[in-house]
């Protein structure tokens, strides 16, 4: 059956091991084998009394107990689990506390009975308790002192854990730091008013147009200059026409404008188009033909055309020009020379009518 519910335990472990000749394996090292034998703990009381034990008060006489070691070399319980529950030595609620456990390790050579303290709730590690036998000691040869300077200093976030390590071997090695870095700090009181600098006077330099705006400023406080680019503008809209200025003195007398000669087409009507300048006209009459003559603008400028007539080889055709056109007396010519024949008329645009008169009557060709 369990032990009443208030005794408490505490674990112990520890593992045994035996340093061997080395075997037939990979390394000259020496090899590990498990101990051989038994620890056996002794409870240092004969009883220990636990008058709170429920559902009565009970004497609890704690027996010697021995683990076997497993083939790594484990303390085992009686179940086979790595270390052993022992009713704890500093339970409040028995009596005598405080009270220990001979620990006798049996491995076939010779080490000293020692006592231990098994807490309630915790573990112990009989490696860590077993007494180390005194020594004489042996006399070593002091080497060289060790020389350790300082590498790299490094900074990290703020709150984060500090880091150091060491590289190289003894007696020369570097000590390397990572700190954290410190949080910010409060704001410092405000500093005195300096006293006041000279009044800076800026001045315009440049004022230019260009593709893109810009400004700077040349020169150093308490002169200095500024220099501006305006981007220039689409061009605006065109204004009203302004009145006519005075006219100009008149020019010297040009050369005489010289006329295009120009071959017209037979027809019974043959448009005469005069109205940018005058013009020859040279036309063959091989049926009895119309002229029409195009009103030149308003320039205040003369026109001129000459017309060549030259009757076909039937001869006889006539000419018509229009009503509005002037002839000396009022009598128009209307040709009908025979054939072959050169009639030459001329025609005269003063600004506002056209007049004609007769160069030449029925010249005859070469």
């Amino acid at each position: 059956m369990a032990l009443p519910g208030e005794v408490e335990y505490g674990r112990v472990t520890g593992r045994f091991l035996q340093a061997v000749a080395d075997g037939a394996d990979l390394d000259s090292n020496p090899d590990g084998t498990p101990v051989t034998g038994f620890v056996t703990f002794t409870p240092s009381p004969t009883y220990v009394r636990y008058p709170v034990a429920t559902p009565d008060p009970a004497t609890i006489v704690p027996q010697a107990i021995t683990c076997p070691i497993d083939q790594d070399g484990y303390l085992l319980d009686a179940q086979g689990n790595q270390g052993v529950m022992l009713v704890a030595t500093d339970d409040p609620d028995g009596n005598p506390v405080d009270w220990t456990y001979e620990v006798r390790l049996d491995f076939g050579v010779l080490i000293d009975p020692f006592h231990i303290n098994v807490p309630a709730g915790g573990e112990v590690d009989l490696t860590t308790l077993i007494p180390v036998s005194e020594s004489d000691g042996v006399q070593t040869i002091q080497g060289p002192a060790n020389v350790l300077s300082i590498g790299d200093v490094a900074t990290s976030a703020p709150g984060t854990p500090a880091a150091v390590s060491v590289e190289g071997e003894t007696p020369n090695q570097t000590l390397n730091f990572t700190l954290p870095r410190g949080q910010e700090g409060p704001p410092g009181t405000d500093g005195r008013d300096g006293s006041p600098g000279p009044a800076n006077v800026l001045s315009i330099g440049t004022v230019a147009s260009g593709t893109e705006p810009s400004a700077t400023i040349t020169g150093t406080s308490p002169s200095q200059t500024l220099n501006l680019v305006f981007e220039k503008g689409d061009t605006g809209a065109t204004g009203p026409q302004g009145p006519e200025g005075p006219a100009g003195p008149a020019g010297e007398d040009g050369a005489p404008a010289e006329r295009p000669v120009v071959d017209l087409p037979s027809g019974s009507t043959v448009n005469v188009d005069a109205s940018t300048t005058g013009l020859v006209g040279r036309v063959t009459l091989a049926v009895d033909t119309t002229f029409t003559l195009t009103t030149p603008p308003s320039d205040g400028r003369e026109r001129v055309v000459t017309l060549v007539l030259t009757q076909d080889a039937t001869g006889g055709r006539t000419i018509a020009l229009p009503a509005s056109v002037l002839w000396a007396q009022g009598v128009p010519y209307t040709s009908g020379a025979p054939a072959g024949a050169v009639d030459v008329l001329h025609l005269l645009w003063d600004g506002a009518v056209w007049m004609a008169a007769v160069g030449a009557v029925g010249m005859a060709t070469a």
